[in-house]
């Protein structure tokens, strides 16, 4: 879309709304998302977590008696317990995009396809800025040419 000639006006507002929609989506979507927090327990109760996409691992509670364990077994019970936070906030965010009418596909819980789902979102994005700065020359162009 990097030339608008040709578009009718009343399509080259169709692509601006739509473009403008997008990014009214993308932000609602990054603005829900950074006040999200996975949570977990440890089936005993001795570790706690809490996970944000913004700061990983935003807080983490170790009871005393869990302090008295095995190292090993303190390592396990963090290590599970921050997994769990972790699927907590995916499960969260999936909520969001079902909430916003996003389409959610595959495996969500999957840190691949988080990372391909992202990458999309950031491509989307910067075709969207793309389009939007084709189409603001292109009205500017036009508009110059009005004046004269």
């Amino acid at each position: 879309m990097a030339d608008l000639q040709g578009y009718s006006n009343a399509e080259t507002e169709h692509l601006l709304h739509d473009m403008k929609e997008r990014l009214r989506l993308l932000e609602t979507v990054r603005d829900r998302s950074k006040d999200l927090v996975g949570r977990a327990e440890s089936d005993d109760g001795l570790v706690s977590v809490e996970y944000t996409s913004v700061d990983g691992v935003r807080a983490l509670k170790i009871h005393p008696r869990m302090m008295r364990k095995r190292p090993e077994e303190l390592s396990e019970s963090v290590i599970s317990t921050v997994r769990a936070a972790q699927g907590d906030l995916r499960l969260k965010a999936s909520d969001v995009l079902k909430e916003l009418g996003a389409e959610v596909r595959g495996d969500v819980g999957s840190s691949s396809n988080l990372q391909a789902t992202r990458a999309k979102v950031r491509e989307s994005y910067e075709r969207f800025a793309s389009d939007t700065d084709a189409a603001t020359a292109r009205l500017r162009e036009a508009q110059s040419k009005l004046r004269k």
